[in-house]
């Protein structure tokens, strides 16, 4: 099976909305990226956008944090194939205008995180900073047999990417679903 980074489309974005400002309240904008479920999800954290920057919805939103937010319409047709490892949280989308609300939307959080970089076949560099060693991959390669049957995942140790099956990327072009991009990576 084949996998693939998931991204938003900023190419197909001509007067989409974009998510500019957010009201997070108490939450930490880095608690959807390290897997672990989350307790403390208040319903009234919202982004908000500005129409006159654009005023189409898509299935997947930008926004300020690089969230993974996506519409019910996705949820609804991949609910079967990730939602065991995955939390969806509410979220409100306000109109910085009219103060209208669409609450049609979820952020995911993504819980499955899978040990299965394969550095000796990706595309990275290392750096030092504060004597602590980091790396930066720019092409991801995965151990296939470590993400079997995952459909959405992060990576140990690179756990802002996200990552989607085949299936899941199908789904997504067989519906028309609108604001996601994918780059395929290596599987060894």
């Amino acid at each position: 099976m084949k996998y693939y980074e998931l991204m938003y489309n900023h190419r197909n974005s001509h007067n989409c909305i974009s998510c500019e400002k957010g009201n997070l309240d108490k939450i930490n904008e880095y608690i959807v990226t390290i897997g672990q479920y989350i307790y403390n999800w208040e319903d009234h954290i919202e982004f908000k956008y500005n129409p006159n920057n654009g005023e189409l919805f898509t299935d997947y939103l930008f926004n300020i944090y690089g969230w993974l937010v996506v519409s019910d319409k996705f949820i609804g047709l991949c609910d079967e194939y990730i939602n065991a490892k995955v939390q969806y949280l509410n979220i409100n989308i306000k109109n910085e205008l009219d103060n209208s609300i669409t609450s049609s939307y979820k952020v995911i959080n993504i819980l499955d995180i899978v040990d299965a970089i394969e550095l000796e076949h990706s595309d990275y560099s290392e750096f030092e900073l504060d004597n602590e060693k980091f790396i930066s991959i720019t092409k991801y390669a995965i151990n296939s047999e470590k993400v079997n049957g995952h459909h959405i995942f992060r990576l140990k140790n690179s756990t802002i990417p996200i990552f989607i099956s085949e299936k899941i990327k199908s789904i997504i072009e067989q519906n028309n679903l609108t604001g996601f991009d994918f780059l395929e990576i290596k599987s060894v």
